[in-house]
């Protein structure tokens, strides 16, 4: 899975700190990535794939403490879905993969920086409505939503 960076150095900076900080492997699965499927209103090959850090027990343990956090997302609007399907594949297949940066804009083949890969084990995949009030992807996902039926 690669996330393409309009700018390259910011790009290579975030996967670089990721690097330093889980090395080649995200061991405790700190990073969060969900794709949720199925978005209403939407062509059943549209889906939404979001990034957080993932809530810790610690986080858990204090029900009355405010936990902010910060998260990346994006509704991803293929024609078909023969590249999700086949990545999926792939995933179940495997257990794993790999997230890293791209650069590129356009039409262009973009670039992969695979020396900047962090292997990945847990990838959640959700349809939209079994998300609620409760889930990591609620807030970031209803963004898209109310966005898509202004």
């Amino acid at each position: 899975m690669a996330f393409n960076f309009g700018d390259e150095a910011s790009g290579r900076k975030i996967f670089e700190r990721w690097r330093e900080r889980f090395g080649n492997q995200d061991q405790e699965e700190e990073i969060y990535v969900s794709i949720v499927r199925n978005l209403p209103g939407q062509s059943k090959h549209h889906y939404c794939v979001i990034i957080e850090r993932k809530l810790l027990e610690k986080d858990l343990s204090q029900p009355t403490k405010v936990t902010i956090m910060a998260s990346r997302s994006m509704v991803m609007e293929p024609n078909n879905s023969t590249n999700l399907d086949r990545f999926l594949s792939s995933y179940r297949r495997t257990g794993a993969f790999y997230l890293m940066p791209a650069f590129g804009s356009g039409t262009d083949m973009p670039t992969f920086a695979t020396e900047l890969a962090l292997a990945k084990r847990e990838l959640n995949i959700k349809s939209a409505q079994d998300i609620g009030e409760g889930d990591i992807e609620y807030v970031p996902l209803q963004g898209h939503l109310s966005r898509s039926t202004s």
